[in-house]
């Protein structure tokens, strides 16, 4: 296990050697690379999940932790409980505690919803997303020692109504007042904007559940929900899975219908997902 583990660390990282006793994140690990030893592990066997990597750091304390899998064994984690903070959750943590404003720091996007979409179909999109990425529902409490301690609620805890405000026309004052409405301690990381003049959605997310490659995801995500909406079936943005020759598998993505929702980052355009 630790051969295996120890060979997956250094393709990750582009290094040569990596010795059983190397932190992952001292190497130059992150939270991007974390998922990429997670699903190579995977593909040879062997299941650990991306806080495992968090917690344990090490190869000697991951293959502790760690298992071998069969082809059929059930892989769903579904983030639910405490999280381990990654290194720039606690770049952001210590400037918290400087007293540099945190509870605002956000990613938006600004979507053009597609012809026909009400208010009533963003809630019911909304909540198929927020119940489905647990980063999206994190709490944030103090530990009581000047530090964070991070926490995932169970799905259906937070609600999409919530977290939507609708207006006529999108202006910098809307926009300001439902980024303020973001609070981490509250399990509020989105805060949304319905304009109902233009049909458009402002998504406010705050940086903690977000970055610039897990925005592909969400967007994609909920067109995918909206799809699954607008044929009447159960919905919550799972994935097809196929297999791939010697048994690996991969996820697909469900088939969203032509009339999708298409993104803008706020400041330029947002690339449509493949």
């Amino acid at each position: 296990m630790e051969e295996i583990l120890t060979d997956i660390y250094a393709q990750v990282l582009g290094l040569e050697r990596v010795g059983v006793d190397d932190s992952f994140f001292e190497l130059g690990g992150d939270s991007i690379l974390s998922m990429q030893v997670v699903a190579r592990a995977r593909a040879v066997g062997v299941l650990c999940r991306p806080r495992d990597i968090f917690s344990e750091q090490t190869v000697a304390r991951l293959a502790r932790v760690a298992r071998v899998i069969d082809g059929d064994a059930d892989l769903t984690d579904d983030g639910v409980g405490p999280v381990i903070a990654t290194p720039i959750m606690r770049w952001l943590q210590s400037l918290h505690s400087a007293g540099a404003p945190a509870d605002q720091f956000n990613q938006t996007v600004v979507a053009q919803a597609p012809e026909g979409a009400t208010e009533a179909d963003v809630v019911e999109v909304l909540q198929a997303v927020l119940d489905r990425h647990a980063m999206l529902r994190l709490r944030v409490d103090h530990d009581g020692i000047g530090g964070w301690s991070l926490t995932v609620p169970e799905a259906g805890s937070v609600a999409a109504r919530d977290c939507l405000q609708t207006v006529q026309a999108l202006s910098e004052e809307a926009l300001v007042e439902a980024r303020a409405r973001l609070n981490p301690a509250a399990g509020v990381m989105l805060s949304a904007l319905w304009v109902a003049s233009t049909s458009r959605l402002v998504a406010i997310v705050h940086h903690l559940a977000v970055d610039g490659v897990s925005w592909r995801i969400l967007l994609e995500d909920l067109n995918i929900a909206w799809a699954q909406h607008r044929a009447g079936s159960r919905w919550c943005c799972r994935r097809r899975e196929r297999r791939l020759p010697g048994g690996r598998r991969c996820w697909l993505s469900t088939p969203a219908t032509r009339k999708s929702w298409s993104w803008h980052k706020r400041g330029g355009r947002w690339p449509r997902c493949p």
